[in-house]
Protein backbone atom coordinates (compact mmCIF):
# COMPACT_ATOMS: atom_id res chain seq x y z
CA UNK A 1 0.00 0.00 0.00
CA UNK A 2 1.33 3.43 -0.97
CA UNK A 3 2.18 5.65 2.00
CA UNK A 4 0.02 8.80 2.30
CA UNK A 5 1.65 12.01 1.11
CA UNK A 6 3.09 13.96 4.05
CA UNK A 7 2.26 17.39 2.69
CA UNK A 8 -1.30 16.41 1.76
CA UNK A 9 -1.72 15.27 5.37
CA UNK A 10 -0.36 18.58 6.66
CA UNK A 11 -2.59 20.59 4.32
CA UNK A 12 -5.70 18.62 5.31
CA UNK A 13 -4.78 18.94 8.99
CA UNK A 14 -4.78 22.73 8.77
CA UNK A 15 -7.64 23.25 6.33
CA UNK A 16 -10.06 20.47 7.27
CA UNK A 17 -9.25 19.64 10.88
CA UNK A 18 -8.10 22.90 12.49
CA UNK A 19 -10.04 25.15 10.13
CA UNK A 20 -13.38 23.51 9.32
CA UNK A 21 -13.82 20.92 12.08
CA UNK A 22 -12.24 22.63 15.09
CA UNK A 23 -12.57 26.24 13.93
CA UNK A 24 -9.54 27.22 16.02
CA UNK A 25 -8.52 30.84 16.48
CA UNK A 26 -5.95 32.51 14.23
CA UNK A 27 -3.53 32.60 17.16
CA UNK A 28 -3.85 28.83 17.71
CA UNK A 29 -3.47 28.13 14.00
CA UNK A 30 -0.27 30.20 13.87
CA UNK A 31 1.12 28.31 16.88
CA UNK A 32 0.52 25.00 15.06
CA UNK A 33 2.07 26.43 11.90
CA UNK A 34 5.24 27.44 13.75
CA UNK A 35 5.45 24.03 15.41
CA UNK A 36 5.08 22.12 12.14
CA UNK A 37 7.68 24.36 10.45
CA UNK A 38 10.13 23.65 13.26
CA UNK A 39 9.45 19.91 13.00
CA UNK A 40 10.00 19.87 9.22
CA UNK A 41 13.24 21.85 9.46
CA UNK A 42 14.55 19.47 12.12
CA UNK A 43 13.58 16.44 9.99
CA UNK A 44 15.31 17.91 6.94
CA UNK A 45 18.52 18.33 8.93
CA UNK A 46 18.31 14.93 10.63
CA UNK A 47 17.67 13.02 7.40
CA UNK A 48 19.96 15.26 5.33
CA UNK A 49 17.40 15.86 2.62
CA UNK A 50 15.29 18.78 1.34
CA UNK A 51 11.97 19.32 3.10
CA UNK A 52 10.10 18.47 -0.11
CA UNK A 53 11.55 14.92 -0.05
CA UNK A 54 10.42 14.06 3.48
CA UNK A 55 8.03 11.13 3.95
CA UNK A 56 5.51 10.42 6.70
CA UNK A 57 7.24 7.12 7.51
CA UNK A 58 10.31 9.02 8.70
CA UNK A 59 8.38 10.54 11.60
CA UNK A 60 8.81 7.68 14.03
CA UNK A 61 8.66 7.58 17.82
CA UNK A 62 12.48 7.74 18.22
CA UNK A 63 12.57 10.68 15.80
CA UNK A 64 9.96 12.63 17.79
CA UNK A 65 11.88 11.91 21.02
CA UNK A 66 14.99 13.31 19.31
CA UNK A 67 13.00 16.37 18.27
CA UNK A 68 11.97 17.07 21.86
CA UNK A 69 15.59 16.63 22.99
CA UNK A 70 16.64 19.09 20.29
CA UNK A 71 14.18 21.63 21.67
CA UNK A 72 15.68 21.26 25.13
CA UNK A 73 19.39 20.97 24.37
CA UNK A 74 19.87 23.01 21.21
CA UNK A 75 17.12 25.63 21.44
CA UNK A 76 17.06 25.88 25.23
CA UNK A 77 13.26 25.60 25.36
CA UNK A 78 11.59 25.32 28.75
CA UNK A 79 9.64 22.22 29.77
CA UNK A 80 6.45 24.17 29.18
CA UNK A 81 7.45 24.92 25.58
CA UNK A 82 8.61 21.34 24.99
CA UNK A 83 5.26 20.03 26.24
CA UNK A 84 3.40 22.49 24.03
CA UNK A 85 5.32 21.27 20.97
CA UNK A 86 4.71 17.64 21.93
CA UNK A 87 0.99 18.36 22.35
CA UNK A 88 1.02 19.79 18.82
CA UNK A 89 2.69 16.61 17.54
CA UNK A 90 0.16 14.45 19.39
CA UNK A 91 -2.77 16.36 17.90
CA UNK A 92 -1.32 16.03 14.39
CA UNK A 93 -0.69 12.29 14.63
CA UNK A 94 -4.02 11.62 16.31
CA UNK A 95 -5.64 13.21 13.26
CA UNK A 96 -3.46 11.11 10.92
CA UNK A 97 -4.37 7.91 12.78
CA UNK A 98 -8.09 8.57 12.33
CA UNK A 99 -7.78 9.56 8.67
CA UNK A 100 -5.26 6.83 7.78
CA UNK A 101 -5.73 3.68 9.91
CA UNK A 102 -2.84 2.03 8.05
CA UNK A 103 -0.52 4.31 10.06
CA UNK A 104 -2.17 3.47 13.38
CA UNK A 105 0.82 1.62 14.85
CA UNK A 106 3.24 4.44 14.02
CA UNK A 107 0.83 7.03 15.43
CA UNK A 108 0.08 5.07 18.59
CA UNK A 109 3.78 4.84 19.41
CA UNK A 110 4.12 8.61 19.06
CA UNK A 111 0.99 9.25 21.13
CA UNK A 112 2.50 7.20 23.97
CA UNK A 113 5.40 9.65 24.36
CA UNK A 114 4.69 11.28 27.75
CA UNK A 115 4.93 14.95 28.55
CA UNK A 116 7.56 16.08 31.02
CA UNK A 117 6.57 16.96 34.55
CA UNK A 118 7.33 20.45 35.73
CA UNK A 119 7.19 22.32 39.00
CA UNK A 120 4.52 24.98 38.80
CA UNK A 121 5.64 28.22 40.38
CA UNK A 122 3.18 30.38 42.26
CA UNK A 123 2.01 33.32 40.20
CA UNK A 124 3.00 36.71 41.55
CA UNK A 125 0.76 39.74 41.41
CA UNK A 126 0.90 43.50 41.65
CA UNK A 127 -0.94 45.41 44.34
CA UNK A 128 -3.25 48.31 43.49
CA UNK A 129 -0.59 50.69 44.80
CA UNK A 130 2.07 49.16 42.54
CA UNK A 131 -0.23 49.40 39.51
CA UNK A 132 -0.87 53.06 40.37
CA UNK A 133 2.87 53.75 40.51
CA UNK A 134 3.33 52.14 37.09
CA UNK A 135 0.48 54.18 35.60
CA UNK A 136 1.89 57.35 37.16
CA UNK A 137 5.08 56.87 35.14
CA UNK A 138 3.22 57.14 31.83
CA UNK A 139 3.32 60.50 30.06
CA UNK A 140 -0.30 61.08 29.08
CA UNK A 141 0.50 64.33 27.29
CA UNK A 142 1.36 62.41 24.11
CA UNK A 143 -0.70 60.01 22.00
CA UNK A 144 1.38 56.88 22.61
CA UNK A 145 1.40 57.57 26.34
CA UNK A 146 -2.40 57.71 26.41
CA UNK A 147 -2.53 54.46 24.44
CA UNK A 148 -0.14 52.75 26.87
CA UNK A 149 -2.10 54.05 29.86
CA UNK A 150 -5.37 52.62 28.55
CA UNK A 151 -3.69 49.33 27.61
CA UNK A 152 -2.33 48.73 31.12
CA UNK A 153 -5.54 49.99 32.76
CA UNK A 154 -7.62 47.52 30.73
CA UNK A 155 -5.32 44.60 31.53
CA UNK A 156 -5.63 45.42 35.23
CA UNK A 157 -9.35 46.23 35.20
CA UNK A 158 -10.46 43.14 33.25
CA UNK A 159 -7.84 40.63 34.39
CA UNK A 160 -7.62 39.52 30.75
CA UNK A 161 -4.61 37.96 29.07
CA UNK A 162 -2.45 40.31 27.03
CA UNK A 163 -3.51 38.67 23.77
CA UNK A 164 -7.17 38.96 24.74
CA UNK A 165 -6.78 42.70 25.29
CA UNK A 166 -4.88 43.09 22.01
CA UNK A 167 -7.76 41.36 20.21
CA UNK A 168 -10.29 43.89 21.52
CA UNK A 169 -12.11 46.12 19.04
CA UNK A 170 -14.22 49.23 19.67
CA UNK A 171 -17.34 47.21 18.82
CA UNK A 172 -16.59 44.86 21.74
CA UNK A 173 -17.43 47.57 24.29
CA UNK A 174 -20.86 48.36 25.66
CA UNK A 175 -21.00 51.97 26.76
CA UNK A 176 -24.54 52.00 28.17
CA UNK A 177 -25.06 50.99 31.78
CA UNK A 178 -23.98 48.47 32.90
CA UNK A 179 -20.81 49.13 30.91
CA UNK A 180 -18.76 46.08 30.00
CA UNK A 181 -16.46 44.61 27.38
CA UNK A 182 -16.87 41.31 25.54
CA UNK A 183 -13.65 39.28 25.64
CA UNK A 184 -12.95 36.31 23.41
CA UNK A 185 -10.74 33.88 25.30
CA UNK A 186 -9.13 30.52 24.65
CA UNK A 187 -11.31 28.03 22.84
CA UNK A 188 -13.32 30.96 21.44
CA UNK A 189 -15.18 31.25 24.73
CA UNK A 190 -16.74 34.65 25.32
CA UNK A 191 -17.05 36.37 28.66
CA UNK A 192 -18.34 39.78 29.70
CA UNK A 193 -16.18 41.90 31.99
CA UNK A 194 -17.64 44.95 33.76
CA UNK A 195 -15.64 48.16 33.45
CA UNK A 196 -14.85 50.79 36.06
CA UNK A 197 -16.26 54.24 35.19
CA UNK A 198 -12.75 55.70 34.87
CA UNK A 199 -11.66 52.93 32.49
CA UNK A 200 -14.79 53.47 30.41
CA UNK A 201 -14.02 57.19 30.11
CA UNK A 202 -10.50 56.36 28.97
CA UNK A 203 -11.84 54.03 26.26
CA UNK A 204 -14.29 56.66 24.99
CA UNK A 205 -11.61 59.39 24.86
CA UNK A 206 -9.19 57.03 23.12
CA UNK A 207 -11.72 56.10 20.43
CA UNK A 208 -12.61 59.77 19.89
CA UNK A 209 -8.96 60.81 19.72
CA UNK A 210 -8.33 58.41 16.84
CA UNK A 211 -11.60 59.47 15.17
CA UNK A 212 -12.95 55.94 15.21
CA UNK A 213 -16.49 54.64 15.47
CA UNK A 214 -17.77 52.58 18.38
CA UNK A 215 -18.87 50.03 15.76
CA UNK A 216 -15.32 49.74 14.37
CA UNK A 217 -14.27 46.09 14.05
CA UNK A 218 -10.53 46.73 13.70
CA UNK A 219 -8.13 46.23 16.64
CA UNK A 220 -8.40 48.90 19.31
CA UNK A 221 -4.67 49.02 20.00
CA UNK A 222 -2.42 49.77 17.06
CA UNK A 223 1.21 50.68 16.49
CA UNK A 224 2.66 53.71 14.74
CA UNK A 225 1.82 52.34 11.31
CA UNK A 226 -1.76 51.54 12.37
CA UNK A 227 -0.90 47.84 12.44
CA UNK A 228 -2.16 45.70 15.30
CA UNK A 229 0.01 45.96 18.40
CA UNK A 230 1.86 42.69 19.09
CA UNK A 231 2.51 40.83 22.33
CA UNK A 232 6.20 41.61 21.92
CA UNK A 233 5.30 45.28 21.72
CA UNK A 234 3.28 45.03 24.93
CA UNK A 235 6.14 43.22 26.66
CA UNK A 236 8.43 46.11 25.76
CA UNK A 237 5.88 48.67 26.96
CA UNK A 238 5.33 46.92 30.29
CA UNK A 239 9.06 46.44 30.94
CA UNK A 240 9.71 50.11 30.22
CA UNK A 241 7.18 51.42 32.74
CA UNK A 242 7.88 48.75 35.36
CA UNK A 243 11.56 49.69 35.23
CA UNK A 244 10.70 53.38 35.68
CA UNK A 245 8.32 52.65 38.54
CA UNK A 246 10.86 50.33 40.17
CA UNK A 247 13.20 53.26 40.72
CA UNK A 248 10.50 54.98 42.75
CA UNK A 249 9.56 51.94 44.83
CA UNK A 250 11.43 50.84 47.97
Amino acid sequence: MKSPDLFKLISDFFVKHLGSEKNVSKHTSLAYRDGIKLLLKFASKEYNCPVRELRIGQFTQPFIVSFISYLENDRGNTIRTQNARLAMVHTFFEYIMIENPSLADQCQRILRIPQKRQIRKSLGYLSADEIKKILDEIDRLNTLGRRDYLLIALIYDTGARVQEVLDLKPCDFRFDSPAHVRILGKGRKERLCPLLPETLRLVIKYIEEYDRSISDSKPLFQGKGREKLSRHGVRYILKKYVKKAGKQMP
